[in-house]
């Protein structure tokens, strides 16, 4: 089945360019070991947050939101929590920490490949003032954290370009905008590796290169994970993904 075809009234482009991305004008900051940030690149467990956080509904009215900073080892436990002080939420911050060490665990996607030992990873905390029966009161999102900084993901290398697939090893379909990237306006080139399991669906995702943020990169994995097949597996060569996420006009 041929998936390479253009999708209708497209307002955001991801186009495949070629590897390896331009140099950008502000140096990269380099992810590994416990210099990482998993904003975006995780789900998290986190029961009975609404009794934690009621007796501040007052604190958090008017659309008021808490930042929190967490950090992480690799099992998802969590070693660190770290609310915003100095304003009325500092107690619902103090209050939620304490909960989270206690109940909650984070899951790194399982389609991603990340070496670190120690990260960080950022919340936002906002009440809905509408919701739905299913719906908590309280909702945690997670944001863009270093939004214009460019990310080099460890020192893994790309193999060379005959050591690798090509686009006529796979069929395609065009990925989407991430959302709230496209709500957000932000923009990136990213660069992903890709390999693939024995049905040609794909195994695992390395993050390799973002020119904004490093959630663009996670959230470039998990749409690759749907739009790209091998044609002809097994094959243990790995495919580089260059997609310029572009807003057009």
């Amino acid at each position: 089945m041929n998936w390479h075809s253009a999708s209708a009234a497209v307002a955001a482009l991801a186009l495949i360019a070629p590897w390896p991305a331009q140099a950008q004008s502000r140096e990269p900051v380099t992810f590994q070991g416990e210099t990482f940030d998993l904003t975006g690149a995780s789900t998290f467990e986190l029961p009975g947050l609404d009794p934690v956080l009621k007796p501040f509904r007052r604190e958090f009215r008017d659309g008021a939101s808490l930042a929190i900073e967490l950090v992480v080892d690799p099992a998802g436990m969590v070693q660190d929590c770290r609310a915003a002080s100095g304003s009325a939420l500092s107690p619902a911050g103090t209050a939620f920490c304490r909960h989270v060490r206690a109940a909650g665990h984070f899951r790194v996607y399982p389609l991603l490949v990340l070496d670190y030992t120690c990260a960080n990873l950022e919340i936002t905390i906002r009440r809905r003032e509408q919701r739905s029966d299913a719906e908590t009161e309280f909702a945690l999102s997670q944001p863009y954290s270093l939004e214009g900084q460019a990310v080099r993901f460890g020192s893994f290398v790309v193999p060379p370009t005959d050591q690798r697939l090509t686009l006529q090893d796979l069929s395609y379909r065009p990925m989407e905008y991430p959302s709230l990237a496209l709500r957000s306006y932000i923009e990136a080139q990213v660069v992903v590796v890709l390999s693939f399991n024995e049905t040609g669906r794909v195994a695992t995702c390395r993050p390799v290169f973002s020119s904004n943020t490093a959630r663009m990169a996670y959230e470039t994995c998990m749409e690759a994970r749907s739009k790209f097949r091998l044609l002809n597996p097994p094959d243990a060569r790995v495919f580089a993904v260059s997609t310029r996420w572009v807003i057009g006009g």
